[in-house]
């Protein structure tokens, strides 16, 4: 499987790699040149749902969790939802949570620097 130019691959096995909408990755020398991220490099990864919402939450969720994605996110912009998934495990990530708060959501970083993503759907 390739990724578009200037796409993340994320090798999550020798045989499955995945291609999320947006990956946080850990600082790496090389910025990634010299291989695609392995699931230990990842932070977050974030889905952008549309019409692929039920591939997302059926097939996307489940291999990020299955390999240890620490934190997955998925954007609905239809139903103007951001909802948080943490603690994988090999059935899929135990936690789901909605985000109500978008003015002060926490990245799964060292540092846990908030965002404020109250501009992430426009208003209606």
């Amino acid at each position: 499987m390739r990724a578009p130019s200037g796409a993340v691959m994320l090798v999550i096995s020798s045989r499955q790699g995945g291609q999320p909408d947006l990956a946080l990755l850990h600082p790496r020398p090389d910025f990634y040149r010299a291989s695609h991220p392995q699931p230990g490099e990842v932070f977050l990864v974030i889905e952008v749902a549309g019409s692929s919402l039920t591939y997302d939450c059926d097939a996307k969720l489940p291999l990020h969790a299955r390999f240890g994605i620490p934190e997955a996110w998925l954007v609905d912009p239809e139903q103007r939802r951001l909802e948080r998934y943490a603690e994988p495990a090999a059935a899929g990530y135990l936690t789901q949570e909605a985000v109500h708060d978008l003015a002060n959501v926490p990245l799964p970083t060292p540092a846990g620097s908030p965002l404020d993503l109250r501009s992430l759907f426009p208003p209606v």
